[in-house]
């Protein structure tokens, strides 16, 4: 699996066309609903600080709108969560 920096470099690149959840499983070996719920977790985290606040805005999208297709309970919590860390209000 890949570390936090390799995530967030990965999702940031492929964000501009709504990600891809076949090179994310081929690359950390994740499905996506894991991907988006690590990713989720790793945008309220000191490694995202580096990240701009719309780039922010449009991967925490990506995940809840990822989630939610994979019928995720807690894509909302996660969402929350995420905002809380990053300040947000």
């Amino acid at each position: 699996m890949g570390d936090e920096n390799d995530i967030l470099e990965f999702a940031t690149e492929w964000a501009p066309y709504g990600g891809n959840d076949d090179e994310a499983f081929v690359r950390f070996g994740l499905s996506s609903k894991e991907f988006h719920t690590r990713l989720m977790r790793l945008l309220g985290s000191p490694a995202a600080r580096a990240l701009s606040k719309s780039t922010l805005v449009e991967l925490r999208h990506q995940c809840i709108d990822r989630l939610n297709r994979a019928g995720a309970w807690d894509a909302r919590s996660l969402a929350s969560e995420g905002t809380r860390r990053l300040g947000a209000t």
